[in-house]
């Protein structure tokens, strides 16, 4: 390695400074990107869930008569008493088996 002059080195360490400084700022900027992106995903499975909730709530809707004339545990009494059926229990299973069985399948 050659000797360098004092200016040689004092501009080497300027570039280097530099270099680190512009590197710095990538990683800010891929940092951004990815909490950006969780928080894109995070919304996305926030708007699922509520559409989901959105959907089932629709159609229980639809097997309650005056639905807005019951209360939430008037709801949850009626659903308890539904669910404690062993037909609606076993049906219940059933879908649950089928659709774990089809994710195993596409999750190989």
């Amino acid at each position: 390695m050659k000797k360098m002059s004092p200016e040689e080195l004092d501009r080497a360490i300027e570039k280097t400074h530099a270099e680190i400084a512009s590197v710095q700022q990538k990683i800010r900027v891929t940092e951004n990107k990815y909490h950006a992106g969780v928080e894109k995903l995070n919304k996305m499975k926030r708007n699922i869930r509520t559409h989901r909730l959105c959907t089932q709530g629709g159609m229980l809707g639809k097997f309650l008569i005056e639905p807005d004339m019951l209360t939430d545990e008037q709801v949850y009494a009626i659903l308890k008493l539904a669910f404690s059926y062993s037909a609606v229990q076993e049906l219940l299973k059933k879908y649950l088996d089928e659709n774990n069985s089809g994710n195993d399948e596409n999750g190989s």
